[in-house]
This record gives structure tokens, sequence and C-alpha cells, in this order.
């Protein structure tokens, strides 16, 4: 009996803000992934008069 090897997507393992190898990967509540680091980045340096901390990539696609 064969193996069947396991497929990844590609794009999952890099964090689309700094485009590099996901490092300390999490995934927020959308089911996007991000570098730890990236994603508080971008929750820190949104308006700090909302709660809301929105997703880059689906803020983007609006």
């Amino acid at each position: 009996m064969a193996l069947q090897g396991i497929q990844i997507d590609q794009k999952k393992l890099y964090c689309s803000i700094c485009l590099d190898v996901l490092k300390d990967p999490v995934t927020i509540p959308c089911g996007h992934s991000y570098c730890m680091n990236c994603i508080r980045s971008h929750w820190d340096g949104e308006d700090q008069k909302t709660e809301i901390q929105t997703c880059s990539i689906i803020r983007s696609e609006h």
C-alpha cells in the first residue's frame, strides 16, 4: 500500500505582513495566520479609538 503525500498550501506558511516564513505563528478568529509580532504590531498601529482588531488580509480586500 503506497502512502499518499500530504499537500500543504505554501501560502499558509508565510506571513502576509512581513512576507516571510511564519515565526511564532498565530491564527486569528477569521482563520488567517500571522507571525505573533507582526499581528501585534498591526493591531498596535490601528486607530487607538476603536477596540476592534482587524485582519490585514480582510481589511485590504474591502
